[in-house]
């Protein structure tokens, strides 16, 4: 089975700059045919929470294989 990989120091920055999101490029990626997995990591949380609906989302796609964040406490995720 084919992987792609997302890697970068913060993926849940990714797009910031652009008006995008590490949830709207999982998505399009998901759109292309075939048979794969997509990974994503290394993130922190404390940028995700501001798309995490969209994250979920994306998430919750079969081809959709892992993501690995940074440690965080439970008070970050209740941002």
């Amino acid at each position: 089975m084919q992987e792609i990989w997302i890697t970068a120091q913060d993926t849940c920055c990714y797009g910031f700059d652009i008006g995008t999101n590490l949830a709207e490029l999982l998505q399009k990626i998901v759109e292309i045919e075939g048979e794969f997995f997509v990974r994503a990591g290394m993130g922190n949380p404390r940028h995700a929470v501001k798309y995490l609906p969209e994250l979920i989302k994306a998430m919750n796609i079969p081809k959709y294989s892992s993501f690995c964040t940074y440690q965080c406490s439970q008070a970050t995720m209740k941002c």
